[in-house]
């Protein structure tokens, strides 16, 4: 759960899922001039804070005004956006924006177990990685092949010194996967799952908010360096649940996350 927190929030760069809160409306009811369909860096600043944490990737899809991602929705009305998350059902995000060009900038208010507010930036990117996974989760099935997945690596301090995570990450859909692995362990070779490398399984989409420690299998890992990761996974899951896949991914995203 502390995990799951912890993602869920850096979705949103403040430390990023199933249930949503209702989106407003982005100020009235003109008819769209954007499309925030792609993928995003989002960066957030709380208020009171001179670090802005982040990026943490993002991928939404827009149809007509309304907007969806993997547990998230929203609206749009000019060039006016707001979107709204509750993760794990703990707390809720919402961010509202405007965008131009290929940035947009706006606010951000989270309230439930925690309240926050500050603003927020996010910037399009084109994730240059691929990811193939299949299995279950909690009877969820898993099927994905995509040209667009992520590699992150995330840090403790703004200086990008002292790393606390390697991510993969693709969305696809309303879906998305993330497999955290613990930095401590991670090289080249075959690894024992959780003997050498501990693997978090992360999903989400509209009905299923799924975190799971892998308790059995192995990472096979090809390349594991400063240009990116590559390998492949064969885990076995609490309840019975497996997954297996390939990843090979540069690091698009480098990212403070507090």
């Amino acid at each position: 759960m502390l995990h799951r927190i912890r993602a869920a929030v850096r979705w949103c760069g403040l430390l990023a899922v199933a249930g949503l809160g209702a989106c407003g409306g982005g100020g009235g009811a003109a008819p769209p001039t954007i499309d925030l369909t792609g993928y995003w860096q989002l960066y957030m600043t709380p208020t009171g804070s001179t670090d802005e944490a982040g990026p943490s990737p993002l991928f939404l899809s827009q149809t007509g005004a309304a907007v969806d991602g993997a547990a998230i929705a929203g609206t749009v009305s000019g060039n006016s956006f707001s979107i709204t998350s509750s993760p794990s059902g703990l707390f809720t995000i919402r961010v509202d924006g405007a965008l131009v060009g290929n940035e947009a900038d706006g606010t951000m208010q989270v309230t439930g177990l925690f309240s926050a507010s500050g603003t927020f930036r996010m910037v399009r990117f084109a994730p240059a990685g691929t990811m193939t996974a299949s299995g279950t989760l909690q009877g969820a099935p898993i099927s994905l092949n995509t040209t667009a997945a992520i590699g992150s690596r995330s840090y403790s301090d703004a200086g990008l010194t002292v790393l606390e995570d390697v991510k993969v990450t693709a969305a696809y859909g309303d879906a998305q996967l993330d497999l955290f692995f613990t930095p401590a362990g991670l090289a080249v070779g075959t690894l024992a799952v959780p003997g050498t490398v501990v693997v978090t399984v992360d999903y989400r989409d509209d009905t299923n908010v799924i975190e799971l420690d892998a308790d059995g299998g192995t990472v096979t890992v090809t390349a594991y360096d400063n240009n990116g990761f590559t390998g492949s996974f064969s885990l076995t899951l609490p309840g019975g649940g497996t997954l297996t896949g390939t990843f090979d991914v540069v690091w698009d995203i480098e990212a403070y996350s507090p």
